[in-house]
């Protein structure tokens, strides 16, 4: 009984996580063009599943949570891009629930939930679904609106926060750090301003206990990272690659089309406006989506091009649905109400019907492909004829030059093209970022 109450009070959750997921896997799978970023994280995970330490041994520009993630479903689903594109499903069908949970909790208007979660769909299809830390990090950033505005309503109604809450804050908070160290770093700094902001106003102080309690959360798996890292005897080369060479990759490699700038630099604008009047107000479940979406905006740092462009956009959804709300209860017109709620389905739909056709392209040129047994760790991915022909002869020319006693190092980014089906880890020389 209590399994089917929890299915009937979640059904809408329940079917957009599982449209999400078949959806995500599918756009995946029918990819045509191999992807060098996907190559590339499909690449470390791999190395960290055959046992190799980061770091010391791979030359990984993050914290490491993702790659750990990634070789656990490795484990459980073997050594292709199968199971790594089951990380990107599960994640952005996460990200899909999480945001409709969050609309559904200050609005009722359906018309403004539909906008929010079909421009979600519609960011999906510009290649935002292929597995990657910075979509892991949206779903840590989701989980904790949520459970602020639970600690918020905790607070109201007894004066003081919930030690309980305050420590799974400190958790997510150090996830976010794990997934990717510039973005957790910078959100854990800007969710600090907003409980300065929101302690000072709701209880009249700093609340010491509480942040020491979030802390505590924080070191829980701060702490562990530190002694495997140091334990492994990694910590230099970590501080060498995550602050230092992340910078450099992000200089030499920043695109983005005026489109994607343009639209982010309004949304930025638009973020720290709705913020300032948000904190004139007082209304701390406004600011805390304002600063939120700024603070996902660091998404784009050090790489701006279009897909990390798009992916910090989504973190903005709630925050637009949130205004349109506004707006419609703060109208006194019952007439101008239903235009805007007329105006945000249809707005809808044009976003849906632009979501298949987008839909539609990803999947038309799809051919299905079987691989050769030595390549079995592409299984998942398209690779085409020239790419397949292309790695059996590197692989058959290492091999070569090995039987007579050479060591063999491709000095190229698409060096990973040819490790991965022969499991071998040539650290800075598959990927050349030095630190």
């Amino acid at each position: 009984m209590l399994i089917k109450k929890i299915i009937k009070d979640n059904i809408v959750e329940i079917i957009l996580f599982i449209a999400i997921f078949i959806l995500t896997l599918s756009y995946n799978i029918v990819n045509t063009e191999p992807d060098l970023d996907n190559i590339w994280n499909f690449h470390m995970i791999q190395k960290v599943f055959l046992g190799y330490i980061p770091y010391k041994e791979i030359n990984i520009l993050i914290t490491p949570l993702f790659h750990f993630v990634g070789s656990i479903f490795m484990s459980i689903f073997g050594e292709n891009f199968i199971s790594f594109y089951l990380i990107g499903s599960t994640t952005f069908a996460s990200i899909g629930v999480l945001l409709y949970k969050i609309c559904k909790s200050y609005t009722q208007k359906s018309s403004f939930i539909l906008f929010g979660i079909s421009t979600f769909l519609l960011i999906l299809t510009q290649y935002i679904y292929i597995p990657n830390y910075n979509s892991m990090i949206l779903i840590f950033i989701l989980m904790l609106i949520l459970l602020q505005w639970k600690q918020e309503a905790f607070i109201e109604k007894n004066k003081r926060a919930s030690n309980k809450n305050d420590f799974i804050i400190g958790i997510i908070m150090a996830l976010c750090f794990l997934s990717k160290q510039t973005i957790g770093g910078f959100f854990c700094f800007i969710y600090l301003i907003y409980i300065l902001i929101y302690n000072k106003k709701n209880l009249g102080n700093v609340d010491l206990k509480s942040l020491g309690i979030k802390l505590l959360g924080a070191l829980s798996l701060i702490i562990p990272f530190l002694i495997y890292l140091i334990s492994t005897e990694s910590f230099m080369d970590f501080i060498d690659l995550c602050f230092g060479g992340i910078i450099d990759f992000g200089k030499k490699n920043s695109t983005g089309t005026l489109f994607t700038w343009s639209t982010f630099i309004i949304v930025i604008a638009s973020a720290f406006g709705f913020m300032w009047f948000n904190s004139k107000r007082q209304e701390f479940k406004a600011l805390i989506l304002s600063m939120f979406a700024i603070s996902s905006l660091i998404i784009a740092v050090p790489l701006s091009n279009n897909y990390h462009l798009y992916l910090s956009l989504i973190m903005s959804i709630p925050m637009i649905v949130w205004i349109f709300n506004t707006l419609y209860i703060n109208i006194e017109s019952l007439k101008i109400k239903k235009w805007i709620n007329r105006i945000c389905y249809i707005f809808g739909i044009i976003l849906l019907i632009i979501f298949v056709k987008e839909s539609i392209n990803i999947f038309k040129d799809f051919e299905s492909q079987t691989l050769p047994e030595e390549l079995k760790n592409y299984n998942g991915l398209s690779l085409g004829t020239e790419y397949v022909q292309d790695i059996q002869n590197v692989i058959e020319y290492i091999k070569q030059k090995e039987s007579e006693g050479y060591e063999v190092y491709i000095m190229s980014a698409d060096a990973s093209f040819y490790m991965i089906p022969m499991q071998r880890n040539n650290y800075k020389f598959d990927l050349m970022l030095q630190g």
